[in-house]
């Protein structure tokens, strides 16, 4: 769940210290991502509860430890795939990292630009920014059918035929 919540990278909140998470301030600092660079990432508030619910807070310097408390949880994916397992998902090429563009993709639905999406997973250009926000069928169904109602509302306007604009789909709201 965390990482859906936070599009973070699974080593980055493999990862994670409780020294570096401030929940009052709601942020949590990276000390070294994979591009090299340290960041502090903003939380939002269920991120936040996400966070103070894990059992090792106050009892392991890591918000995900291993066995021993002493060491980081060593495989992530083990745990992932028994709930993708439970979620009927198995035999599927739905991978851990697959949360991160899931993260992404409901941003970039929900209108957030590639500059803020780009901000909130970290990267250094836009270009890899877009090539984790992908979009669904129905929204860009809806961003097709938003032009066919520009041109044909212009195509009424010039023609003054009322019928331009039959045919075509009002977009679902989102």
């Amino acid at each position: 769940k965390g990482l859906l919540l936070c599009g973070l990278r699974k080593s980055e909140l493999k990862d994670a210290r409780w020294a570096d998470v401030n929940l009052d301030r709601g942020e949590l600092r990276l000390h070294k991502t994979k591009n090299g660079d340290s960041r502090v990432v903003l939380l939002s508030d269920d991120m936040k509860a996400h966070l103070a619910g894990l059992p090792s807070r106050d009892k392991s310097p890591w918000l995900f430890p291993g066995r021993d408390g002493k060491k980081p949880l060593n495989n992530a994916d083990k745990p992932f795939q028994r709930i993708i397992e439970r979620a009927g998902l198995a035999g599927t090429d739905f991978t851990i990292h697959c949360l991160r563009h899931t993260f992404a993709s409901w941003l970039a639905i929900n209108g957030f630009s590639l500059l803020i999406i780009g901000q909130a997973l970290g990267h250094r250009s836009q270009a890899m920014s877009a090539r984790y926000a992908h979009l669904n069928d129905n929204v860009m169904r809806q961003a097709a059918s938003s032009v066919g109602r520009v041109v044909n509302q212009a195509q009424q306007a010039a023609t003054g035929d009322a019928d331009a604009t039959s045919g075509v789909e009002e977009p679902a709201a989102t």
